[in-house]
């Protein structure tokens, strides 16, 4: 127990609250002989109390402020991601709508791959009327990568 073990005998304490009221603590005064404290020295602690409040209040706001800017970065990022997406999504379906004949649509999605995701090789499978590979000439092949 703190109050043997420091030699307190005159003690006199007033609340550390958050915005919400909840008591975090307190703002002690304590003597080493009995006494009972003025007025003025407890309208000085509580005034004191109240200021150190404050700058809790102010720690808490700025850190949940903090944590709600991160969350909000986080969610933009996420958003401009499928943004991102949707949009070469669209520009593929626009694209390949304007295509009529087979060596069209190879080149299209050639140039739709190559030039938004860089990969290392294109291929365009054709499934109808039987399976197909249909080779991309200016596309680099995995067989002759290695």
């Amino acid at each position: 127990m703190a109050i043997p073990d420091l030699g307190v005998v005159g003690y006199a304490g007033m609340p550390l609250t958050d915005g919400d009221g909840h008591v975090l603590g307190s703002l002690c005064a304590i003597d080493t002989e009995p006494r009972r404290w003025t007025q003025q020295e407890l309208v000085l602690l509580e005034d004191l109390a109240a200021a150190c409040s404050a700058e809790l209040r102010l720690r808490i706001v700025s850190r949940q402020r903090e944590h709600a800017y991160g969350v909000a970065a986080a969610s933009a990022r996420r958003y401009r991601s499928a943004l991102d997406r949707s949009q070469l999504l669209l520009n593929a379906a626009a694209s390949l709508s304007e295509t009529t004949v087979l060596a069209e649509v190879r080149q299209t999605v050639r140039d739709l791959v190559i030039s938004d995701l860089k990969p290392v090789y294109v291929g365009l499978v054709v499934t109808s009327p039987k399976p197909r590979r249909i080779s991309c000439p200016a596309c680099p092949n995995p067989a002759r990568a290695s």
